[in-house]
């Protein structure tokens, strides 16, 4: 899990800086040193390996969210690096997947819930309205 989270900033980075019209150093993007979070961790192993996620995931949420903010209209059907998704569509997916987990938080069933969603106006409002739904359910 942790390396394709990695794999996930790496290809966000990219956007972030095509974005942005900037080349930023893959240091100032991605953590380096990943190795007390490298492993695959089942929910039960976490204790195990003594690796908190929960403020990595907060920081990986936080940087969506304004990737997802400086996202423009006009290139929501541009396609992306991953040829399963425009824009568009991987927005959809960064909002479902963050339901997804609010969802599984709950004890609910994931499956019952899409992988993609596709109805969205302004994606960047929806992300973030899904993640004040996920931490409010933390606490």
């Amino acid at each position: 899990m942790a390396s394709l989270i990695y794999r996930l900033f790496q290809l966000l980075a990219r956007r972030r800086s095509v974005l942005r019209g900037t080349s930023l150093p893959h240091h100032d993007i991605v953590p380096t040193d990943t190795s007390d979070c490298s492993h695959e961790l089942a929910h039960s192993d976490q204790q195990r390996v003594g690796c908190e996620l929960r403020p990595l995931y907060r920081g990986a949420l936080n940087w969506v969210s304004e990737l997802l903010e400086a996202t423009e209209l006009g290139a929501l059907n541009d396609p992306t690096l991953c040829s399963a998704f425009s824009v568009r569509g991987l927005a959809g997916h960064l909002v479902a997947t963050v339901r997804r987990a609010r969802v599984l938080g709950e004890g609910g069933e994931v499956h019952a819930h899409p992988q993609v969603i596709n109805r969205i106006e302004d994606f960047s409002a929806a992300y973030r309205a899904e993640i004040e739904q996920l931490w409010d359910r933390r606490r």
